[in-house]
């Protein structure tokens, strides 16, 4: 079974006991902070993946670096993971919970790239129109890159809006490089 289908089917069962259990924004802000562990600890992630390392020392270094520290219902699924041998997959089966739990609660994740810094009132207005087309609330992720010049790049639910300066000039190079410009006699 694939990787995919796999994280898929964890994270369903885990978003369904949490929500049963009235537990679902503990447990999405446990698996938030579990992606963000293996992103910033390399150790972490080798560990988890690693073939050498035994399922008990496993369990012993996951127990120590979150009992207590996370809701109990995390802490046993991270043992079950363990168990069944899908510590490999932990941190693909936390991403998948994040975006099942965006999904059921309505939230659309959406990334704006400028030039520079703009405005809340651009923003805001942006964010209704994106709302308006999806039905969904947007969590917007905002990036600073001076390298499209000017403009947006706007991404959210597969699709891309590129609005910049940059792709715009581009665009224009391709046109020119065809030598559609060029009067034919």
């Amino acid at each position: 079974m694939s990787v995919i289908r796999l994280s898929k089917r964890y994270a369903a069962s885990l978003l369904e006991l949490a929500s049963e259990q009235g537990k679902l924004d503990a447990v999405f802000n446990d698996m938030q902070s579990l992606i963000s562990h293996a992103q910033d600890n390399r150790d972490l992630a080798l560990l988890l993946r690693s073939p050498i390392v035994s399922a008990d020392k496993k369990r012993a270094a996951l127990k120590s670096l979150y009992e207590g520290k996370v809701e109990d219902l995390t802490m046993r699924f991270i043992t079950l993971t363990v168990q069944k041998k899908r510590e490999v997959i932990l941190e693909e089966i936390a991403a998948q919970f994040v975006e099942e739990y965006y999904k059921s609660k309505g939230i659309v994740k959406a990334t704006l790239t400028t030039a520079v810094e703009i405005n809340p009132q651009l923003k805001d207005k942006i964010r209704a129109q994106v709302e308006a087309q999806t039905k969904k609330t947007v969590e917007f992720k905002e990036l600073i890159d001076d390298s499209i010049i000017g403009g947006y790049v706007l991404e959210y639910d597969n699709k891309l809006l590129n609005a910049s300066v940059i792709h715009q000039l581009n665009e224009i190079r391709k046109k020119f490089s065809k030598n559609e410009f060029i009067k034919t006699i």
